[in-house]
């Protein structure tokens, strides 16, 4: 307990006072009247004196705007070079919420002073990753630490903090190290970190097991040299044997959904590797011919995951070879499922998948692959016959999310052209597509008209001239356009 005569002995003038909205917007009035270095220090000096104890938090914006202005006053590269003790006094003895303000405006000016971050200056650097443990920093204290974790003396405050008996602590500065993963660049510099989270895979409580799968797995999701670097280690291997555990031994089935989604990631990086581990397409193909079987979460994991295995120009080639070559990988009857999942049950599921099938059938290069678009082709067939009329039928639903969700799937099908002829044949399309009535929000008249847009700029042959000049009109009036109601003006007898 603190001493109440220490307190009200104290010298600080605001020490007994509450810090509130009236008094940041009277310190950075002062400030602005009188804008120098040599002012926002004394001010800065006097806030981190200040017992956090007594500011009222309703006021913390204004008080985030406050030392935002102070420290645009004081300059990021003088605020570190010449006022070192200062922020480090600001970072060890503050508020985490005081933290965080500062750590954010470091990342935002980060190249100004990266170079003094690494050599001179790195006692500052070291000190974010001490309070890495306080949560209401720790967020933005790890995508600081993401440009420095390969230096030693980081390093070394990191491991030595992953020695906590708390999961909580460790997993704060586990996520320095996914986010490290998820930039692909010299991991062998980060191996230490990489292999303290591996070693989080071998805990007997199932959370802890989870969470590092988890992060694996969204460390894994955008880089093929962070795929490449997993499977050098035996990471991958690893995850692999717990996966198998997993469909061999039920009571393992909370780990499952994770591995799943592990796998899926690694593949969008590295669909070549899905080969080593068969038991993972099995598992998937599987759920998917089953879905109707699943719980909500694990039905949206399956669709979600096959979509994002397939995604690229790689993958629909892959993902092809395995249904001539492998009797379990039926693409047909996988993409079937697809097609039924997105016509039936609830709708927030349909939304989402319909969401899914977008992401898995756009275009992603401006190159495109005549291979991999005759592949995205036949995928969409075996949708179903009448899935066009589905999505159709989805755009007057009095329900935004789907309505909305349909016209981005119709988005991203149209860099194919034989979509375009496929929708534009459809009985109700155009129509459909030229109502203004059925969108009330501007994301949904935005999402029609890029559609129009789209259709136009095709050029396609199969619009006929007519209808061209019934989608120019609809592009030339804009997207926001309100048709008006003919009015009869009644005159008196």
């Amino acid at each position: 307990m603190r001493d109440s005569n220490v307190e009200s002995s104290a010298e600080s003038p605001v020490s007994d006072s509450t810090y509130d909205v009236d008094t940041f917007y009277e310190m950075k009035q002062r400030l602005l009247a009188e804008r120098t270095e040599m002012k926002a220090i004394e001010m800065f000096q006097k806030l981190l004196s200040h017992n956090m104890e007594h500011i009222d938090w309703d006021a913390f914006p204004d008080l985030k705007d406050l030392i935002i202005c102070i420290l645009d006053t004081i300059g990021i590269v003088s605020l570190t070079e010449k006022h070192q003790i200062l922020v480090l006094n600001g970072i060890n003895n503050s508020h985490p919420r005081v933290v965080d303000i500062l750590v954010d405006y470091y990342i935002r000016h980060i190249d100004e002073v990266y170079e003094m971050l690494s050599n001179s200056h790195i006692a500052v650097t070291i000190a974010f990753a001490r309070r890495i443990c306080d949560f209401d920093c720790a967020g933005s204290i790890a995508v600081l630490l993401t440009r420095f974790a390969s230096l030693k003396l980081v390093q070394d405050e990191l491991l030595n903090q992953l020695n906590s008996n708390r999961a909580e602590v460790r997993f704060r500065i586990h996520q320095v190290t996914t986010l490290v993963m998820k930039e692909g660049d010299d991991l062998h510099k980060i191996r230490n970190l990489i292999g303290r989270l591996a070693e989080e895979l071998g805990s007997t409580d199932i959370l802890i097991q989870i969470n590092a799968v988890e992060m694996f797995a969204d460390g894994a999701s955008q880089k093929a040299s962070t795929a490449k670097y997993l499977l050098s280690t035996g990471i991958v291997d690893h995850l692999n044997r717990l996966f198998i555990q997993c469909t061999d031994q039920p009571d393992t089935g909370f780990l499952y959904p994770a591995l799943i989604k592990f796998f899926g990631h690694l593949s969008v990086s590295n669909v070549e590797c899905l080969p080593q581990f068969p038991k993972f397409l099995d598992s998937l193909f599987d759920l998917i011919y089953h879905f109707d079987r699943l719980d909500a979460s694990l039905r949206l994991l399956a669709f979600d995951t096959l979509a994002a295995v397939g995604s690229t120009d790689c993958a629909k080639k892959f993902l092809d070879r395995q249904h001539n070559n492998c009797t379990q990988c039926d693409m047909r009857r996988a993409m079937n499922a697809f097609g039924v999942a997105i016509a039936s049950g609830p709708l927030d599921l349909r939304v989402r998948h319909i969401n899914a099938l977008s992401m898995m059938l756009e275009v992603k290069n401006e190159a495109k692959d005549a291979g991999a678009d005759a592949i995205a082709q036949k995928w969409f067939n075996w949708l179903g016959e009448t899935f066009p009329s589905v999505v159709i039928s989805y755009l007057s639903k009095p329900f935004n999310d789907v309505r909305i969700s349909s016209l981005r799937l119709l988005l991203a099908l149209f860099d194919h052209p034989w979509a375009i002829r496929i929708f534009y044949f459809s009985a109700g399309f155009l129509i459909s597509i030229l109502n203004r009535s059925t969108e009330n929000n501007a994301e949904g008249k935005q999402c029609k008209y890029d559609v129009i847009c789209k259709l136009i700029d095709s050029a396609d042959s199969a619009i006929s001239p007519e209808d061209m000049i019934r989608l120019k009109m609809y592009r030339r009036e804009g997207a926001f356009y309100v048709e008006r109601n003919p009015q009869v003006d009644m005159e008196n007898d």
